[in-house]
């Protein structure tokens, strides 16, 4: 039993994860004006990996409220490698430029998109899953 609510805790966490990538490049597209942001579909292995290289999908602490924000340090590692990841990306490509404006855009966005999902997310499971 324990294992299928840590598997359902893991999968809401991952989508939340997705989500806020995906809201944050929104924004950037937005903010870039260009409406071309499928160069995010090669990173998005990147971001995932680096966000379980950190932890982010390990089993939470033996503790009755485990919160987003005892994750606050991995999230943001998490997210500044993913974005530094992805701009070097953009930068490869053959005539793709990103301002300054776009990638703190994708930056500030992702981040705090991370927190809301991933708190969210950890409601959700919360409320499904009995103590």
């Amino acid at each position: 039993m324990r294992t299928r609510k840590d598997a359902l805790r893991r999968r809401l966490l991952f989508t939340a994860d997705l989500l806020s990538i995906l809201i944050g490049v929104g924004a950037m597209t937005l903010v870039e004006g260009t409406s071309d942001p499928l160069w995010v579909l090669p990173t998005l292995p990147l971001w995932v990996f680096v966000a379980k290289m950190e932890g982010l999908y390990d089993a939470d602490h033996p503790r009755i409220w485990h919160l987003t924000t005892d994750e606050a340090p991995a999230i943001f590692h998490w997210i500044t490698l993913s974005v530094a990841g992805s701009l070097f990306f953009i930068r490869a490509l053959p005539d793709e430029t990103i301002r300054l404006e776009s990638a703190v855009t994708l930056y500030v966005v992702a981040m705090g998109a991370a927190f809301v999902l991933r708190s969210i997310a950890r409601a959700i499971w919360r409320r499904r899953v009995p103590p």
